[in-house]
């Protein structure tokens, strides 16, 4: 599984996600050397858009290879395979456990305290 992907990624190009649905919604745009016709996609959707040449474009270095690294699947497995892990794994689990059980602690002595709170009230109202 791993290998398929490594071995797809290599064979990434820029855009090729986005080349790839409109080949496969507008197979009519593209010529017969594959390359994209954009004056017929244009003519394709002038009645059902209006579409305005006008625009605006950010360049920042490494758009290119932000672009590349989107269009990537990931390569990155999470799995607790050795006792290692599995330990780390306990671990977090205790640390956990142990903000719940401080969480809880914490509401209980708000809702005493609210409790007292009310009660004082309520006796200056008898009063």
């Amino acid at each position: 599984m791993i290998k398929d992907i490594i071995s797809a990624n290599e064979r990434v190009t820029l855009n090729g996600k986005e080349m790839s649905v409109l080949r496969e919604n507008f197979p009519a745009c593209f010529r017969a050397d594959g390359s994209f016709d954009i004056t017929r996609f244009s003519e394709f959707l002038k009645d059902k858009i209006d579409i305005s040449h006008e625009g605006y474009e950010l360049k920042f270095l490494g758009k290119n290879y932000a672009k590349m690294l989107a269009s990537l699947d990931t390569e990155t497995v999470i799995g607790m395979t050795n006792k290692n892990n599995q330990a780390k794994r306990k671990e977090i689990q205790k640390q956990f456990d142990k903000q719940e059980r401080i969480k809880q602690k914490r509401k209980r002595k708000i809702s005493w305290i609210f409790k007292i709170i009310m009660k004082k009230a309520k006796m200056k109202l008898m009063k």
